[in-house]
């Protein structure tokens, strides 16, 4: 790290690339870079993603639905949820979820990916998820059960452009997804919805957004698949903001 003066300021350079860590270390880069700022004097607040102005169109999801969000049976291999019984999302209501200028479609079912330990009755995957047209960003609501600790990768979600490209979105604990079962805002998401379970314990699911670095280009399909880690992925909505 050298310090130049530059006129009545002075310059910062560094080799540590904050803004583009990998995503098992990106909440630290951040805690770091908002530290190395506050001792540089600058004052910081909250980033606030202003996507209010892009017209909001919730992915129709269900004829990929993988489960129910209401379980009966626990553990009878073929339950809703995480296949816990009671312990489900039953409490989650359905129809137009918004949050932070993001609207959502939330129907009684979601993709529930099996991980390396639970749900193995599950898929691991699943792919051709129509989205048509350019998106300014993709609005994910979503949650992971066994979430591991930060840094665990939980799920991939990759976006196939109608010209053949891809971009691949990381799903990591602690960055962009965490544990139903804790509800806490993200350094790339918050708590779209809190509420309680069977025994009163008060859970939640997660809204996360993609923007898309390539805001033109028409998208094709979404996948998403498991990460091979313990973690499950449940994904309960999916939103393309699009320009006016």
């Amino acid at each position: 790290m050298a310090e130049v003066p530059v006129g009545k300021g002075r310059v910062v350079l560094t080799t540590l690339r904050l803004d583009e860590a990998q995503p098992v270390v990106a909440a630290k880069a951040r805690r770091l870079g908002s530290a190395l700022l506050t001792n540089l004097g600058v004052p910081l607040g909250r980033r606030q993603d202003d996507l209010t102005g892009l017209k909001q169109r919730p992915l129709d999801l269900q004829r990929f639905f993988t489960a129910a969000l209401r379980d009966e049976t626990a553990d009878d291999g073929q339950g809703g949820w995480t296949d816990q019984g009671a312990q489900d999302l039953r409490a989650l209501p359905t129809g137009a979820l918004r949050v932070a200028g993001m609207t959502f479609d939330v129907r009684p079912g979601c993709i529930a990916l099996r991980s390396a330990a639970h749900l193995r009755f599950q898929p691991d995957k699943v792919t051709g998820i129509p989205v048509g047209g350019p998106c300014v960003a993709l609005h994910l609501l979503h949650a992971a059960a066994w979430a591991g600790p930060e840094g665990t990768s939980v799920a991939r979600l990759r976006v196939a452009y109608q010209d053949g490209q891809e971009a691949v979105v990381p799903i990591v604990t602690g960055v962009n997804i965490a544990d139903w079962w804790t509800p806490a805002d993200l350094p790339q998401g918050r708590v779209a919805w809190r509420g309680p379970s069977a025994n009163g314990r008060i859970v939640g699911v997660y809204a996360t957004t993609w923007r898309n670095p390539r805001p033109t280009a028409p998208l094709a399909t979404v996948a998403v698949e498991n990460a091979g880690s313990d973690a499950i992925y449940l994904l309960l909505a999916l939103t393309c903001g699009e320009q006016p």
